[in-house]
């Protein structure tokens, strides 16, 4: 693969521009203070596929351990970005929103090394998208930068869940992600080998004001390609009755159905496009300092 065409990133609301103003501060001093970026890029040809969303729904993958294992064998059959709404009343009316980034001389170790490495640092976490990356926070942070654990033993944590606050459209987001192995979430063998997969950062997640109620789901897949690493990323956004199978959680899902407010398909249709365009902002610019920032901190 070769990298990818860039134009400039144009949108900068003002408390965009505000955050930034912070993290440029944040990271004042300090060894990575250079990796802030002040002008943003994201490829044209997410820009231009953009335009074709939202995506019908007979187009779109439910979050079921099929249609999550079709999604992951097949990932052409989607545009390089894009989003849209599936489920109904009775499964759970949500968003999907997805992409593929290729890194440029990255490897599947460069980001289960990042991945570790940011989680609990505010000031790393902003370098990655630092107009709208706020906080970032794990309740044992020792854990992750112990040297006699796996990835999976630092990730798959279910004592260490990540916090994370950011600014995704107009919204200002604060969930926390769960992470787990990506086979028990319905992942299967034969499509992790089918597929050359190398790494994983997927999992679910919950709101403050619902812990342990599932309120999404994502799928970070990465497989090393000529050149790089390609990086497949899925989100369904919502609860989703699929959800009660990929996280066990069948109980907290089903009360979470039974309680969910309906939302106006246009608030959804927004919230789908503002998560695409943060996948597209955040994921371009770490694919453009990873590999720089492995060299120089990565152990």
């Amino acid at each position: 693969m070769n990298a990818e065409k860039n134009t400039l990133l144009t949108w900068y609301p003002p408390e965009y521009v505000a955050q930034h103003q912070k993290n440029r501060a944040l990271v004042a001093g300090t060894p990575y203070e250079k990796y802030l970026a002040d002008t943003l890029e994201v490829p044209v040809a997410m820009v231009e596929a953009l335009k074709w969303a939202p995506l019908p729904e007979k187009a779109l993958f439910a979050p079921t351990r099929e249609e999550l294992n079709r999604l992951f064998q097949q990932p052409y059959n989607l545009p390089v970005a894009g989003y849209g709404l599936l489920g109904n009343a009775e499964s759970g009316r949500i968003i999907c929103s997805f992409s593929r980034h290729f890194f440029p001389g990255a490897t599947a170790q460069m980001l289960e090394w990042w991945f570790a490495w940011h989680m609990g640092h505010d000031e790393r976490y902003a370098l990655w998208s630092p107009y709208a990356h706020v906080r970032n926070r794990v309740p044992y942070p020792e854990r992750l930068e112990d040297p006699a654990k796996t990835y999976a033993e630092k990730l798959y944590d279910p004592e260490n869940p990540n916090q994370v606050v950011e600014l995704t459209g107009d919204q200002l987001l604060n969930v926390t992600i769960h992470f787990r192995d990506p086979f028990a979430l319905g992942l299967t063998q034969e499509t992790w080998q089918q597929g050359g997969y190398g790494f994983s950062a997927s999992g679910w997640s919950d709101l403050p004001q619902s812990p342990g109620v599932p309120s999404g789901m994502m799928f970070h897949l990465g497989r090393e390609v000529p050149g790089g690493l390609e990086l497949i990323s899925h989100y369904w956004l919502g609860t989703h009755r699929g959800m009660t199978k990929l996280t066990g959680l069948a109980q907290q899902v089903e009360a979470a159905l039974k309680q969910a407010p309906a939302v106006p398909e246009e608030v959804l249709l927004q919230g789908a496009f503002a998560m695409s365009m943060h996948d597209m902002i955040e994921f371009t610019r770490l694919s453009q300092i990873l590999p720089a920032l492995y060299a120089e901190f990565g152990k």
